[in-house]
Order: structure tokens, then C-alpha cells, then sequence
């Protein structure tokens, strides 16, 4: 799980990435929200150049 302070440090280091947040969930999105997961997961994948 990622925390706000972590995503602001990676800006620092990694110029190109996204960041997915899933309400309601915690360390297995893709089984407790697989819906969500599944339609983020497509995109993220989709977005990949």
C-alpha cells in the first residue's frame, strides 16, 4: 500500500507513472474491489506506450 507522502517522493525519482487509488480496499484490490481493479488494471495497461 502506497501512502500520499510515498507518491510525492517517487515524483522526485520517476518522472512518468500513474498512480491508481481503490476506495475500500487494502492489500488484495483485486479480490476485495475486482470490478474497479479490473477496469484500472485494463487501462493502466492500455496507457503503457
Amino acid at each position: 500500500m502506497s501512502t500520499s507522502a510515498d507518491s510525492e517522493a517517487n515524483w522526485k525519482y520517476i518522472k512518468d507513472y500513474s498512480i491508481y487509488y481503490i476506495e475500500d480496499s487494502s492489500h488484495f484490490p483485486m479480490l476485495e474491489q475486482p470490478q474497479q481493479f479490473n477496469t484500472m488494471l485494463k487501462n493502466a495497461v492500455k496507457s503503457v506506450k
